[in-house]
């Protein structure tokens, strides 16, 4: 009798997030003979997550992003967990972001998963909480959560050193993987416009003061009062969850200025980048941004600041530049700078899609999470023998 295809579980923050950052991972363990299935929130009206299934990766929503980490919500999300585990009985769990770590480990060792794997893709915003109680509370679950895991997956190292410090994680356990990648046959290489009268910067993600969107729209003003040629067009959605969001007042007012573009969301960023000239990416810390990778994929130069993740992409001066963080005016003078070089420009894209290519393929990223899953799965049977 043939032995049934091992289970893999996979938990992240939605069905949206699961199909662009977690798909390569999923199609890679469904080709060595993986059955899938996907848990996170469903904020869509189940668009995502029919793409999954259509794709053969099952989706179980549950709310993982609603509510904060207190007792009770914690308590919730680990009930939901308990229920999908007894239903499934996965024989891996792998969960990416605070959320689903922190629930999702607790409710897998109380149901007896053999397979217990963690990615920290970035500390996140409670993490990095102002407030003493939020961040102490989400180290101390942290600590509990990852001592559980039979493995931690970090995207930089400067995250990785940071939990050993605060002694959350035995380094023992722990790798760095580049992100989730990128697909490079998907992002194929888009040539860049050579003759074009205005530069166009595109930025990508989340309307939220960690990503950097309010250093842009300053930055955006003063490249305004410089009289460049320069348009500044903007993708992602407000994400009503996180206190430090973009307000309809802020985006009204960036709008007036004429030269800052809001698209709304999308589910194919390819068009757009295709579209534009360079990626902008101000963010105040990231774990490897998919939005440099999808960019540098594409044959984009990049913008991006000088902070975990972003710095772990780019390379200064040959695939774009670095600016400090929380500086519209310098980040304003790289970006002027860029467009003022669209020579320069068009030959850091083109060496940012070799960087792509080398060290940041989605094929090369899921073969050593796969070669992980296949060692802990050989380790548990030889336990059981």
């Amino acid at each position: 009798m043939p032995r049934p295809a091992p289970q893999l579980l996979i938990a992240s923050r939605c069905a949206r997030t699961m199909l662009s950052q977690r798909r390569a991972l999923a199609h890679a363990a469904m080709r060595q003979g993986f059955k899938v299935i996907a848990v996170g929130e469903d904020t869509d009206n189940g668009r995502s997550a029919r793409k999954l299934e259509r794709e053969g990766i099952a989706f179980h929503a549950i709310p993982v992003r609603q509510g904060s980490l207190n007792p009770i919500a914690l308590v919730l999300l680990i009930l939901q967990f308990i229920k999908i585990f007894r239903k499934i009985k996965p024989d891996i769990f792998h969960a990416f972001t605070v959320k689903p770590v922190i629930a999702g480990m607790i409710a897998a060792k109380i149901c007896g998963i053999n397979v217990r794997v963690a990615t920290i893709p970035g500390l996140g915003h409670g993490f990095l909480s102002k407030s003493k109680i939020i961040s102490r509370t989400i180290i101390c679950l942290y600590k509990i959560s990852l001592s559980i895991c039979d493995h931690i997956f970090f995207y930089n190292r400067h995250d990785q050193i940071i939990f050993a410090q605060l002694n959350i994680v035995n380094t023992k356990k722990t790798s760095i993987v580049n992100g989730s990648g990128v697909n490079t046959e998907y992002f194929k290489l888009s040539k860049m416009t050579k003759n074009t009268k205005v530069f166009k910067f595109l930025f990508i993600g989340r309307l939220i003061k960690e990503k950097g969107i309010n250093d842009l729209i300053q930055a955006a003003n003063i490249i305004k009062k410089n009289n460049r040629l320069i348009s500044i067009y903007i993708v992602g959605e407000i994400d009503k969850n996180n206190p430090s969001t973009l307000t309809e007042k802020e985006i009204f007012l960036a709008k007036s200025m004429n030269i800052v573009h809001f698209e709304g969301q999308t589910d194919d960023v390819r068009p757009f980048i295709e579209a534009a000239n360079a990626i902008v990416l101000p963010s105040y810390r990231e774990g490897i941004p998919l939005v440099l990778l999808e960019g540098a994929a594409m044959g984009r130069p990049l913008v991006a600041t000088n902070v975990p993740g972003c710095s772990d992409v780019v390379r200064p001066g040959e695939t774009g530049y670095l600016v400090p963080a929380g500086d519209p005016e310098a980040l304003a003078a790289a970006m002027m700078q860029m467009a003022e070089n669209p020579s320069l420009a068009r030959s850091m894209g083109d060496a940012a899609r070799q960087d792509a290519i080398a060290r940041f393929s989605a094929e090369a990223v899921s073969s050593v999470v796969l070669e992980l899953y296949n060692a802990l799965l050989a380790r548990h049977s030889a336990l059981d023998a």
